[in-house]
């Protein structure tokens, strides 16, 4: 499971200091990517879009939901199938970022949740049990096949496994070659793969930056737990996230970690294929990564601090003594840019 840190809750008029913040595109990691230019060169916000959550489940009651859930499916509990629930508070803030009314990227499209995992199994996957991993790498497997059976658009995987399994990595290119769009969470481990961001190529591995700017060279600095790993992708901001919170009446919270970084790339993908799909353009999941990828941005790292952890790790590995594969495992191909990604989506 994905480690996020969810920090103080939001009340009064902090949260609607916030609130309004996002509804003028002033949030600092809408700014930090291009969002509101994306959203203009969009034409909408995820109209006719699908998005499936895999996760803790959400509360469809939640203000920010209202309205956006389309149906889904309870894994956890044998004998509430369709009674999606979610008692973590993870997947809520999850939903929340990706298609919130208030505070979402794509406040126009339906979500699908498919709740995979419940406040215990994320708390038991944590201290490494390969039967847990085992268990939870098939209900992953089953909740992608529900995805595929929804016909859900993208799949938004802001949690996983370190376990690999092979039966998963299988159903995830079947996804990918039906025409979905995968995006995972890199994972907060600082160093290692993580599943199933890290089979490769079918799924955009996110990894984040966060909100300060290194001052003498200009560019955001990557956020250090993000792990390291050939396969990382692209890095979303992942710190002072704005989300729902599940615990509180239709209250608020800040969220951290490469979860939110996850959704906030799952929400600008939503917008290109809102795009194309209004205009009657075919949605390729390959084109859609090569544009994604070709329109990033520079981030800047404490390579010194990022080398000391990686020689803690292992200082044999060969991926630490190759610059080119260093690079791409600690930045991917850069920032997401989504103004950039969306001008390249038009046209092409």
């Amino acid at each position: 499971m994905e480690s996020s840190v969810v920090r103080n809750p939001l009340n009064g008029e902090r949260a609607r200091a916030l609130l309004e913040d996002a509804q003028k595109g002033d949030l600092w990691y809408w700014k930090a990517i291009g969002l509101e230019r994306a959203i203009e060169l969009a034409e909408n916000r995820g109209k006719g879009v699908r998005i499936g959550i895999i996760d803790t489940g959400t509360n469809q009651n939640h203000p920010e939901l209202q309205g956006r859930y389309e149906g889904g499916r309870n894994l956890v509990e044998a004998d509430s199938l369709e009674e999606v629930f979610d008692d973590d508070g993870h997947g809520t803030a999850v939903a929340s970022v990706i298609c919130g009314n208030n505070i979402g990227i794509l406040s126009e499209a339906m979500y699908v949740s498919i709740r995979v995992a419940n406040k215990d199994i994320r708390r038991a996957e944590e201290k490494d049990s390969q039967a847990i991993a085992t268990r939870f790498g098939i209900q992953l497997f089953v909740a992608i096949s529900l995805c595929k059976r929804f016909h859900c658009d993208i799949i938004n995987f802001s949690i996983g496994t370190w376990a690999h399994d092979e039966s998963l990595e299988n159903v995830i290119r079947e996804a990918y070659d039906a025409g979905i769009l995968l995006v995972g969470t890199a994972g907060n481990f600082y160093v290692g793969p993580f599943f199933p961001a890290a089979f490769g190529k079918p799924v955009i591995s996110v990894g984040g930056i966060e909100k300060r700017i290194r001052e003498k060279k200009g560019g955001y600095v990557r956020y250090e737990p993000t792990s390291i790993w050939p396969t990382l992708d692209i890095l979303a901001p992942a710190e002072e996230i704005m989300a729902a919170d599940n615990d509180m009446d239709g209250g608020y919270k800040i969220a951290e970690g490469t979860s939110f970084a996850t959704a906030i790339v799952t929400g600008v993908c939503g917008l290109a294929i809102g795009y194309l799909k209004e205009k009657g353009r075919k949605i390729d999941p390959e084109a859609l990564q090569e544009q994604l990828y070709a329109s990033t941005r520079k981030v800047e790292a404490d390579q010194g601090a990022v080398r000391k952890m990686m020689l803690a790790y292992d200082p044999t590995a060969p991926l630490f003594h190759n610059g080119q594969v260093m690079e791409q495992s600690m930045f991917g191909h850069g920032m997401l840019a989504a103004d950039a990604f969306l001008e390249r989506v038009r046209k092409s």
